[in-house]
């Protein structure tokens, strides 16, 4: 691949084309790049690099983490709910009696 279709590969996978062209800097495309060399240089540049982003959207992303925590601990909520059993007044009544005369 030369430099043209590596940056049009990662453009198709959601890369800007600033990203895409910073990422590949370190390969040398005097050669012909194969796509390992190209995925290797990516994973390099993708776990070093920073990400600056608005005020507004990084508020936007935790406002999405809490829904997403919400949504995970509403869905747990239910679960636990549908498989709990309570007991009934009468059980519960004669405990809290047994309980407050002393007995266990």
């Amino acid at each position: 691949m030369n430099k043209s279709q590596s940056i049009k590969l990662l453009e198709s996978e959601g890369w800007t084309k600033a990203d895409a062209m910073r990422a590949l800097e370190v390969i040398d495309f005097s050669g012909n790049a194969d796509e390992i060399t190209i995925r290797r240089a990516v994973s390099a540049f993708a776990r070093t690099s920073h990400v600056i982003i608005s005020a507004e959207s990084y508020q936007e992303l935790i406002n999405r983490l809490e829904e997403s925590e919400d949504m995970v601990f509403g869905q747990a909520a239910e679960t636990a709910l549908s498989q709990s059993t309570m007991i009934g007044t009468e059980a519960f009544t004669s405990a809290l009696e047994h309980l407050a005369n002393g007995e266990t």
